[in-house]
C-alpha cells in the first residue's frame, strides 16, 4: 500500500503541468505510469545511500527549510546564468540544454543565459544522484544529475527546486487532497511528509491538478 495519493500544484508562470488537469478518480483510472519522476530520483539515491532531505533536497542555512517564493532574499533576477559540466557527453548536455530551452519559451518571467561572469549561477554537474538547493544561493550552485538521473523529468523537478520551490505535500492545504498513511511510511522518514504554513509555503492561488513534476509518487518512502 502507497504512502500518498500523488498531489500536485500548478504555478502560475513556472507552470509545469503535463496535460490537463486530474482529479482523484482520473488518477485512478489514468494511464500514468506508476515509476514517476520522484520514484527514480528516490530510487537512484537511495542505492548510492544518499540521505538528503525530502529525498533530493540540499539543505542550506540560508533556505531554512523555507519556499524561496516566500523569502525575498531566495529569489532570482530575471536571468539566471548556467553552466554545463564538461564531465557530461553531448547527448546529456544536449538534454539539460533542451530542458532550459523550453522553459525560456514556456515560461516569459524568466531566462536561462550561458554564464558570463556572474557570481550567482547554477552548476549542473554529475555528483552523488539527483539533487539541488531550494532558491537562489547567492555563488554557485550545484544541482546533481547524477548516473541515473539523466531524464528530462528529473532536471526538470531539480531546476524547479533551484528556481524556489519545495515538493507539493507540503503545501499547508494538502490534507484537503491527499491522504497519508502514515502507519506506512519507513521508520526515521516521517519528516518527509511535514507541511508548512502559509508564511513558508505558497500555492500562488493555484488548484491541485495531480500531475505536476514536483510531487511524491503513491509510495514514496514506503515501508511496504
Amino acid at each position: 500500500m502507497g504512502v500518498l495519493l500523488q498531489v500536485t500544484i500548478a504555478f502560475q508562470c513556472l507552470l509545469l503541468v503535463i496535460g490537463l488537469p486530474l482529479n482523484r478518480d482520473d488518477l485512478f483510472n489514468s494511464t500514468l505510469k506508476p515509476k514517476g519522476v520522484m520514484d527514480n530520483i528516490l530510487s537512484v539515491n537511495s542505492k548510492l545511500g544518499v540521505d538528503y532531505f525530502e529525498g533530493d533536497i540540499l539543505l542550506h542555512p540560508a533556505s531554512n527549510e523555507k519556499n524561496a517564493i516566500v523569502d525575498e532574499n531566495l529569489k532570482w533576477g530575471e536571468k539566471i546564468p548556467y553552466v554545463i559540466h564538461s564531465q557530461y557527453d553531448f547527448d546529456d548536455r544536449e538534454l539539460i540544454k533542451d530542458v532550459l530551452r523550453e522553459y525560456n519559451v514556456r515560461m516569459p518571467c524568466i531566462e536561462f543565459v550561458e554564464r558570463g561572469n556572474e557570481a550567482s549561477y547554477l552548476m549542473y554537474t554529475r555528483e552523488s544522484g539527483c539533487y539541488s538547493s531550494v532558491g537562489r544561493m547567492g555563488s554557485k550552485q550545484t544541482i546533481s544529475i547524477g548516473v541515473g538521473c539523466e531524464t528530462k523529468g528529473t532536471i526538470e523537478h531539480e531546476t524547479m527546486h533551484a528556481l524556489g520551490f519545495w515538493h507539493e505535500q507540503s503545501r499547508y492545504d494538502r490534507d484537503d487532497y491527499v491522504d497519508i498513511i502514515w502507519e506506512n511510511i519507513m521508520e526515521g522518514k516521517e519528516h518527509n511528509f511535514n507541511k508548512y504554513d502559509e508564511t513558508q509555503i505558497t500555492s500562488l492561488g493555484e488548484i491541485y491538478d495531480y500531475s505536476s513534476i514536483m510531487h511524491y509518487g503513491p509510495t514514496a518512502f514506503s515501508a511496504n
